[in-house]
C-alpha cells in the first residue's frame, strides 16, 4: 500500500487509541496518511486534548515527537430549512409560533435547542424596543420526522 505521496506502508496496526504504521521507504518530506473509515469526529465544537505523534527507528529508539498543540476540533454545520410560522398573522396579536428546522449534525440526546429572539422593533430607541416573548412559555414537540424511513 502506497500513501498519497508515494511512501511503501508494510503495516497499520491499530491498538486502542494508537495507530502504529511501519514504513517500507526512507521518508524525508511531507508524510500524508488517510485513515478511511475509522475516524468519528467529536460530538461538538469543544477541541479534543491533545494529539500525539512520534516516529521511531527500526531498534525502537524515538527519532521525533510532537507531543502538544494538536488538536481536531469539528466544525458547526448549518441548519437548513429553518423556518419560523406564527399562528396568526394580526398586528399585535399572542399566538403560537411554530419554529422548524433540519440539523446538519446529529444532536444527540441531553443536547439543547437555543433559540434567541431579537428585539421587534430594533430601530426604536431602547426604552420602546419590545420583546416577542411576553408571559410564560410552553414548548410542545409537535413532530420528529425521519427522512431514513
Amino acid at each position: 500500500m502506497l500513501t498519497p505521496n508515494g511512501i511503501n506502508i508494510n503495516f497499520c496496526v491499530a491498538s486502542g487509541k494508537t495507530i502504529t504504521v511501519g514504513i517500507g521507504s526512507q521518508l524525508t518530506s511531507i508524510f500524508e496518511l488517510h485513515i478511511s473509515n475509522a475516524v468519528t469526529n467529536p460530538s461538538s465544537t469543544t477541541p479534543t486534548s491533545t494529539f500525539k505523534f512520534a516516529s521511531y527507528d527500526a531498534s525502537n529508539n524515538i527519532l521525533d515527537q510532537q507531543n502538544s498543540g494538536i488538536f481536531l476540533t469539528a466544525s458547526t454545520g448549518s441548519m437548513s430549512s429553518v423556518t419560523l410560522t406564527p399562528a396568526s398573522d394580526v398586528i399585535g396579536f399572542t399566538s403560537t409560533l411554530t419554529v422548524r428546522f433540519t440539523p446538519n449534525h446529529p444532536i444527540p440526546a441531553g443536547a439543547s435547542i437555543l433559540v434567541t429572539f431579537p428585539k421587534w422593533n430594533p430601530s426604536a430607541s431602547s426604552s420602546n424596543q419590545r420583546d416577542y416573548l411576553q408571559g410564560a412559555v410552553s414548548c410542545q414537540n409537535v413532530a420528529n420526522l425521519n427522512s431514513n424511513l
